[in-house]
């Protein structure tokens, strides 16, 4: 049985190998080239198999295929594309499948495997049968037609499915697959014809881990990656519809530290001609503008992703990004009403899943700040930096400001008061409208010649002119529906004095105030109502007054009027504020920072990390980390032998540098090790709020990371113990480079925590490297508190005995090694989720426990609620209990207290079916909006 694989090629020299050299079974490989001018010409005249034809590419797919057919020979033709590759378990079984294949059998379809971002990974959504056939009979009536998507036509029979895969490199390269886009656009057939290549680019992918089926074999060589791993880091700036110059400009004066690309959604509310930063318009759902198709695709290979505000959906999509590829999410936070919006049960969920998995808060205010604390936010978590704006540019200009005033047609003599923002009820437009006809009342100032200045569009735009009109003040008013941004330093210098007249209501507070910021800088001085953080932002350099109340609004700007030394020394103070507190450079330094420390606990950041400890190029280090499990093999073999002693052991961890590359990929890669990380940092921080101080050991703490992240915890005492060694040294420098005050223990030492008591005791995949493991554990637990925990990850597994170092795996398994830590009193919180906590009890002589279900089984709901949250005040994360704590506070109708113990519950046992049943029962109550206070 003879067999031709077909295939077409133009300029492929990057694939067309790895294509070839996964058609082992093939007997001719028939290639027809459109004219390659790179090196693909070359390799394929190389390959013994190859039947090369040359035939100019005129711009049609279904010609070229249809001429490689022609020429194929074999019994049955298989398509190839050049940027595929079959896998082995194609290669291994297609001859066996042939030869059995019945009579009425023309063809088969297979799946594609489109892999995206890197070769791990693969799109779910596209995991389908292909509707044309892969391989099929060569007959002659079977011909391809169509420019494009061609189709394959004079099949007769059935067409049957294999359950293999062809895999598609295709995607991986971004620009190439862009190209590709734009010139389906320019294509009838292509189905995005005049459109724009977005329409193909930026879609659904459902990026999830490749199908090990998939795996090609071990001599098809990988994709290069264009990826360089010395590179600057990568930011994704996330933010939708809300996108704007304003913010952006606190981040572009950095723009030389870090590679940083804005997403905006195709229908922005701002303009972004003037930013200066590369900017990505990503299809919105027509829906919800706040989600954003494609973004997930354009994620995957960055480093740190930079949203905004905890209630908007892009910020869980990027929460959904992290958990898949490991990412970092810093969210700007400027909302300062806490529970905003969680009256609707969907948008208080999505707030709790983006608010626990956040990595860090940026507060842009303190109030943002508290409303994060109240909604259940680690202090530890959250960094307030304000937004600035450019000082120079916003600056105190006369010449700038008399020139606007000429344009608009304002005399010179004439006092301006600005208004400039949107034009809606609760930015105070009506209290300014009244406020300015109690002005022009007043005696003492009826010589005074005004001009109230209104700059901006929103909903009551038609309503407030007929407003001023009904006052008979439009002679004084001018209204100017669209300012330039670029040019509102212009239009402030021409006011005498910035209104900012917000009113707060039950939904919405002023969260920043930008505008009053921009005032100040240009020296105008401002008149702000007290509402959000406009007290912080304003402190004593503005006048402030009660938001919604005309009357003291109207003083306010009387007595600016009155007093033109007062206005000067506002103005003054105004732009000595901006300037000292909001400049746009400086806190672009305090944003760099923060990027900068986030970026060090990411994957790339921790290569380059232990690049800088051993001298080493980026590039070796991960050559390094590719082959260290056979090298960590041989290195084991080589030292331990047949006989495995406790000396023999320490001597392999004291002297083996493999686990500094092991433990950075382990520690910063592998998503288990991240989430278990990310799981042990939020149990601690609810400890310490609970608590107070907290004594931490980490035991086996390798290259110390466990403890880097735990450093974030304020007044937490951290104690690492491990081998000295090579691992050892490295975690002490880690420590010292970040000046942390680390306790570092020798654990080869006798009783090396003598004298030491923890509330804490994290031992992550430690347990089954020791010879005497149940000794071992004995010794930790006896340096535990009462009503300490203790948390764990063992891995008794051999790998078919290769991983010698994994020691006593005949002795037990995981699930009879933790039974065995319960059988020293230690209870367990949670089951079959790792890591695995245990809590040393407390010798309690007033257990509440039979008074609280006493008072639950009579229904003394009030009564077992108190005693209760008196329990829980000492065994704090009592999984039985805060289930009944839940049920309870159901019963009184308090559905938020309910929510705030199902929270506990899920982090540590997320599959409890009591949990989810009250999970459940509280988003219905919340959508009926029932009996939930």
């Amino acid at each position: 049985m003879k067999i031709s694989v077909s295939m077409i090629t133009l300029n492929e020299e990057k694939n067309i190998t790895r294509a070839l050299s996964s058609c082992s079974f093939a007997d001719e490989i028939v290639v027809v080239d459109g004219g390659s001018s790179d090196g693909t010409i070359e390799i394929l005249k190389a390959h013994d198999k190859v039947v090369l034809i040359q035939s100019p590419w005129k711009n049609h797919f279904g010609r070229q295929r249809q001429v490689s057919l022609e020429h194929c020979t074999g019994e049955w033709v298989i398509r190839l594309d050049a940027d595929e590759a079959f896998p082995q378990e194609f290669e291994e079984g297609i001859r066996k499948l042939l030869s059995s294949t019945p009579a009425d059998v023309v063809g088969y379809n297979i799946h594609q495997c489109n892999l995206v971002g890197n070769e791990k990974y693969y799109s779910k959504i596209f995991d389908n049968y292909e509707t044309n056939p892969r391989i099929w009979r060569n007959r002659p009536a079977i011909k391809w037609e169509l420019q494009v998507h061609e189709i394959l036509v004079g099949l007769s029979g059935t067409i049957a499915q294999w359950d293999v895969f062809v895999v598609h490199y295709g995607f991986l390269d971004k620009k190439r697959y862009w190209q590709k886009g734009e010139y389906y656009t320019q294509v009838p057939e292509s189905g995005i014809y005049r459109q724009r290549p977005e329409k193909l680019f930026y879609r659904e992918y459902d990026i999830q881990p490749r199908p090990p089926r998939s795996a090609v074999a071990p001599y098809v060589p990988e994709y290069k990656s264009e990826v360089d791993p010395d590179g600057m880091p990568e930011i994704a700036i996330v933010r939708g519809p809300n996108l704007n110059k304003p913010e952006v400009q606190n981040y572009e004066s950095v723009s030389d530290k870090f590679n940083m690309t804005l997403y905006s959604g195709d229908r922005p509310n701002f303009d972004l001609a003037h930013i200066k930063l590369p900017v990505i318009k990503l299809p919105s759902d027509p829906e919800d503008p706040a989600f954003l198709k494609g973004l997930e695709f354009e994620l995957f290979d960055k480093d740190i992703i930079f949203s905004a505000d905890i209630l908007w959906t892009f910020t869980e999509q990027a929460i959904l990004a992290k958990h898949k590829f490991g990412k970092k999410v810093i969210a700007l936070e400027c909302e300062n009403i806490p529970f905003a919006y969680e009256d609707d049960g969907l948008m208080r969920e999505m707030k709790q899943f983006n608010r626990r998995f956040t990595d860090v808060f940026v507060a842009v205010t303190t109030r943002a700040k508290d409303a994060l604390l109240l909604e259940g936010v680690p202090g530890e978590k959250i960094v307030v930096i304000p937004l600035g704006t450019d000082i120079e540019r916003f600056s105190p200009d006369e010449a700038a400001g008399k020139r606007t005033r000429k344009n608009l047609g304002i005399a010179e003599e004439e006092k301006v008061v600005l208004f400039s923002g949107t034009i809606a009820w609760e930015k105070g437009i009506y209290d300014l409208a009244h406020a300015a006809r109690l002005v022009t009342l007043e005696d003492s100032i009826k010589a005074v010649p005004l001009k109230f200045v209104i700059a901006g569009q929103g909903p009551e735009s038609q309503n407030i002119k007929k407003c001023i009109k009904e006052l008979g003040m439009d002679n004084i008013f001018t209204f100017i529906d669209c300012y330039p941004y670029h040019e509102m330093q212009e239009l402030l210098n021409a006011a005498d004095i910035f209104v900012f007249p917000s009113i707060p209501t039950k939904a919405w507070r002023e969260q920043f105030g930008m505008a009053v910021i921009e005032a100040m800088a240009c020296g105008t001085p401002v008149v702000s109502t007290v509402t959000g953080p406009m007290d912080e932002i304003v402190a004593d350099a503005g006048t402030l007054v009660q938001p919604n109340d005309p009357t003291t609004l109207s003083a306010a700007i009387i007595r600016l009027l009155k007093d033109d030394p007062l206005r000067r020394e506002f103005g003054k103070k105004g732009r000595e504020r901006a300037v000292r507190e909001y400049d746009s450079k400086k806190i672009a330094l305090k944003f760099a920072s923060l990027f900068e420390r986030v970026f060090e606990t990411t994957y790339k950041g921790a290569l380059r990390e232990l690049a800088e400890y051993t001298h080493l190029p980026v590039k070796d280090i991960l050559n390094r980390i590719r082959s260290i499990y056979s090298r960590q093999v041989e290195e084991w073999r080589g030292l331990i032998g047949d006989k495995t002693t406790r000396d023999k052991v320490r001597e392999f961890y004291r002297d083996t540098d493999s686990y500094l590359f092991d433990l950075v990929q382990y520690n910063y890669e592998n998503l288990y090790y991240m989430k278990w990380t990310e799981d042990i940092f939020n149990f601690c921080a609810e400890l310490k709020k609970q608590k107070g101080d907290l004594k931490i050991l980490d035991f086996g703490g390798g290259i110390g990371s466990q403890l880097i992240a735990l450093s974030a915890l304020k007044n937490a005492e951290l104690s690492y113990a491990d081998i000295p060694g090579k691992t050892f040294e490295y975690a002490g420098w880690r420590f010292n480079r970040r000046h942390l005050a680390i306790d570092i223990i020798d654990a080869t030492r006798g009783d090396f925590l003598a004298g030491r008591m923890y509330d804490v005791v994290i031992t992550l995949d430690v347990i089954e490297h020791l010879v005497d493991p149940e000794a071992a554990v004995e010794y930790l637990l006896r340096h535990i508190r009462p009503g300490g925990h203790l948390i764990i990850v063992t891995s008794f597994v051999d790998n078919n005995g290769e991983a010698g170092w994994h020691l006593n795996v005949d002795r037990y398994t995981d699930d009879s090694f933790y039974n065995f830590i319960e059988k020293q009193g230690m209870e367990m919180l949670n089951e079959g989720r790792l890591p695995r906590y245990f809590r040393k009890p407390f010798e309690d002589p007033d257990d509440l426990r039979p008074q609280i279900y006493s008072a639950i089984s009579e229904e003394r709901f009030a009564d077992a609620r108190n005693l209760m949250e008196t329990h829980l005040e000492m065994h704090l994360l009592d999984l039985g209990i805060l289930v009944r704590h839940a049920e309870v506070c159901l019963k009184l109708g308090d559905c938020r207290a309910a929510s705030e113990s199902i929270e506990k519950v899920v982090m540590f046992s997320p599959d409890m079916p009591e949990a989810v049943e009250i999970a459940k029962e509280i988003r219905r109550r919340d959508n009926e909006n029932t009996s939930c206070k």
